[in-house]
This record gives structure tokens, sequence and C-alpha cells, in this order.
């Protein structure tokens, strides 16, 4: 056989395997074809097996995927060297997005990867993919890429901006949606790597442009605004002839009233968390009074109003982002929340919605018995699954979230809830560290008990060492 027919017949040979790759339903078909046809793959085909891979999982591939993923990585490192842009991009993104931590795989393609010679021709998509791949596995593993170190890292992401940075600011911007954008920016922030001011602002200003905001949807404006409120957290200052501009386009009344409504309840309270921390910190992004008027629009929608399909977290994102920003107008929307309060509350309460929820009742003077007797309940069901055994250390809730449980109960004089609240203290004095902040909290409490003679008048006697009362009162003689 001539080489030109024996090239066209392994070319067909691989269309034929992309075909059997493509029509794969679920894993098990997928890992017959790999056993069958791998000693023929190319590059194609091995990213493609990838790729597939990743949207069968739906995210991190199950441990029976792993000696699949390991046989086609083996041979991915044969023809590595021969791979074009978009297939290791194509590899990159599937691993991270499988969560897939092979040192081997991950060194030798991003290096391949970013130091090709042309990757000036690779597409924003590629671009893209490749960020967004990183920042995926590295959430998955403690923040490092596997087979990297983190110096390398920073490198290898700043030349990737790079690259995006000239695509973005191209005359035509031809390629470039938001989506890339949306998945560079977010990538950078979950990667710890700020990109320059220049090219920060260059990303936003190309994702207001109309022609790459269409096909614009709320889950992308959500991952921006967390990762400009993230960057912020570093002490990233702006330029700030810029950034009015960019948000009176990025953020229009148009595009928030559509995120209002069409958004789900993650994307929007995500969003308006993001906006509540980008208007505080050591260089505000945005003027409070316009995060507010964002944050206003973002609740009159359908997703607002549907707050019974919320979860916890959503609750304690958006009451939080409430308290920050002063808005104790917000009433109507506070009362609807409470109604719905055992629709919600149950589903993934933990130490950081309950918190939020129980700090933000005492900013905002919102004082309703119905959600802080819920609120209480949930957080001694959460420490009472923990010590059942169940439950991560993250998620237990501790005397910081009982302390401010507590001065919520004793400041809206809510006696009928003075016994829970005493209870859950009890359950949470040993777990975390007092801080001075609690301490005086407890002893607001405590004091409020002993006046109201509930309880037998003792107050937090029974319940706190007399050392650990003699701190609180120090702290709120502190206070005071």
């Amino acid at each position: 056989m001539c080489l030109i027919a024996a090239i066209g017949q392994a070319s067909a040979t691989n269309v034929a395997i992309g075909e059997l790759i493509k029509d794969a339903g679920t894993l098990p078909e997928l890992f017959d074809v790999v056993a069958k046809c791998r000693g023929s793959f190319d590059c194609a085909n091995t990213a493609a097996t990838f790729v597939k891979a990743a949207n069968l999982c739906r995210g991190r591939g199950p441990p029976e995927t792993k000696p699949m993923l390991d046989a086609v990585a083996d041979t991915w490192g044969t023809l590595l060297c021969g791979a074009g842009l978009w297939e290791m991009s194509d590899v990159i993104w599937a691993c991270g997005k499988l969560q897939y931590q092979n040192p081997s795989l991950w060194h030798g393609t991003l290096v391949v990867f970013v130091q090709s010679p042309v990757l000036g021709r690779a597409k924003t998509l590629d671009v893209a993919n490749a960020l967004h791949g990183m920042a995926n596995i590295a959430a998955a593993n403690e923040g490092s890429i596997p087979g990297l170190d983190r110096d390398t890292t920073v490198r290898y992401v700043k030349e990737l901006v790079a690259q995006g940075y000239v695509r973005a600011t191209h005359p035509t911007a031809e390629g470039v949606t938001s989506q890339h954008i949306s998945n560079m920016v977010w990538s950078c922030a979950k990667l710890q790597v700020c990109p320059e001011n220049h090219e920060l602002v260059a990303f936003l200003t190309v994702m207001g442009k109309p022609a790459v905001m269409q096909g614009y949807a709320s889950q992308q404006m959500a991952n921006v605004l967390y990762a400009v409120s993230e960057f912020q957290r570093q002490d990233k200052e702006w330029l700030s002839p810029v950034k009015s501009l960019i948000w009176q386009k990025l953020l229009s009344d148009q595009r928030l009233q559509y995120m209002a409504g069409n958004a789900k309840s993650q994307e929007l309270t995500n969003a308006i968390m993001a906006l509540a921390r980008m208007a505080t910190g050591v260089h505000p992004v945005v003027s409070t009074e316009f995060a507010q008027h964002c944050v206003t629009l973002l609740l009159q929608g359908q997703t607002a109003q549907q707050v019974s399909k919320w979860n916890a977290q959503d609750a304690g994102n958006t009451m939080w982002s409430l308290a920050t920003l002063g808005m104790r107008s917000q009433t109507h929307f506070l009362h609807r929340l409470s109604d719905a309060v055992q629709s919600w509350l149950p589903k993934g309460a933990s130490k950081m919605s309950l918190s939020q929820i129980a700090w933000a009742c005492q900013e905002l003077g919102h004082r309703d018995p119905m959600l802080m007797s819920a609120v209480i309940k949930a957080s001694i069901s959460v420490l009472h699954l923990f010590n059942a055994g169940k439950g991560s250390a993250q998620q237990r809730v501790d005397i910081n979230t009982a302390s401010l449980t507590a001065s919520v109960v004793a400041s809206a004089d809510m006696n009928h809830l003075a016994n829970d609240a005493r209870n859950l203290v009890s359950l949470a004095c040993d777990v975390g560290s007092m801080g001075s902040s609690s301490a005086s909290r407890l002893w607001g409490f405590h004091t409020w008990l002993v006046q109201k003679q509930l309880l037998n008048g003792l107050g937090l006697q029974q319940v706190l060492s007399s050392e650990q009362l003699a701190f609180c009162e120090e702290a709120a003689q502190a206070d005071a």
C-alpha cells in the first residue's frame, strides 16, 4: 500500500472512531470504544474522549473512570508533540472539569500549550478553555495545579491572559464572546492571579459592547462580578475615570432587569453579594448608591419572588448583602424571606449561612420571631448532625453564630425563645474560640436573661464557666 493510501485509510479510521466517541451515550459505552480503538487514536480522538467523559460525568469523574482516563492519558502523552492548540485546550478544559489529577498530563500539556510557537494563533475560545480548566483543577487540588509549582502557574496564567487581551482589544474583537470574557476573568479570580489593570479594564469594556453581549447569560455576569470582588479583596486599585463608564454599560437597568427575571437563585444572590463587596473595602469599585440601585432592581424580578425555591446560602448571601449596604428599606423582601423560611432554611443550612442571617437581622433591625426560631432550630440541628459524625467541621455552628443569634433574641425581647437560644449557646460554647465580640454579645444576652428573670434568672451561669463569664463581662465593658 502506498503512503498516500495508508494515510487516507488512517484518516478514515480516525473519523469513524470520532463518530463512535460522539455517539457514546453512557460511560460504559465510552469505555468500550476506548478498549477497542485506543490503539488507533489520533490527537483529535484522544482529546474528544476526555471531552466526552467530562460531558457524561458533568463534573468530577467517578472512581470507575480513572482506569480509562489513565489509559487515555498514556496515549495522549505519546501524541502530545503533534497536538494542535484546540486539542490541547480541550484536554485541559475536560481534565479540569473531571478534576483528573494526573501531574504528568497537566505538566506536559501546559508546557507544550503555553510555550507553543503558534500560541499567538490560538482562538479566544482556546485561551478561555485552558484557563477554565486550570481554575477547576486548582479548586479541586487545594489551589495548585498538579505538576506545576506556584511561580510557573502564575507565569502561565499571565501569558494566557495576555493572549486573551490581544484578542479582546483587536479592532473587530472577532470571535470574542461574553462567555469567553467571563471564563477568563472568573478563572483568574479562582487561581488568585489578578490581571493587569489595563487587561481587566479592557475585558470588561469589551464585554459591555452590544455585539459581544449577544447571547448574554446571567451566569456570565454573576461570574464577572464575583471575580471583580475577589480582585478588589487583593486591594486592586482601579482607574477611576474608566470604571463608572464600564459599570453603566455592563450593569444597565435593562441587563439587570433581564437577570432579575431569568437568573437562577444562586446566580442572582452571588451577583448581589459581589455588588455588596464591590461597594465596600479599601478600594471600592462602585459607589454604595450604585450598588443599592442594582440590588433593588435585582430583587424586583421573578427569581426574588420565588424565595421558597431558594436555599439557606442564597438567603444568607442576600441578607448579608442588604445589611452590608445598609438597605433597611427592603422590609417587604425580608418579610417574604421570613414567611418562606420553612421552605429554604432546611436546604443547606451551615455555619456561614446561619451566621449571615443572624448578623443581618441584627444590623437591619429585622426582628422576626418565626425566622429566629427557625435559625435556632437549624443551628441546633447542624450541631447534632456534626456530633453524630455527619457534616464537616467547616459547616459546624460555633460560639460566634450562637452569640449572634442570642443577641438578636435579647435585643428584640423574644422571651419565648430564651430557652432555645440558651440551649444553642450551651451546645456551641466549646466550638471555636470565643472572641471579644462574641463574648460581649453573650454578656448582653446573659444580662437580659437576668434582668427579665427568665429561666430562673440565672442567665448563663450554668452554661458558661465563671472564667468565661468574667471574660464576657470584661469584653462588654470594653465595648461600652
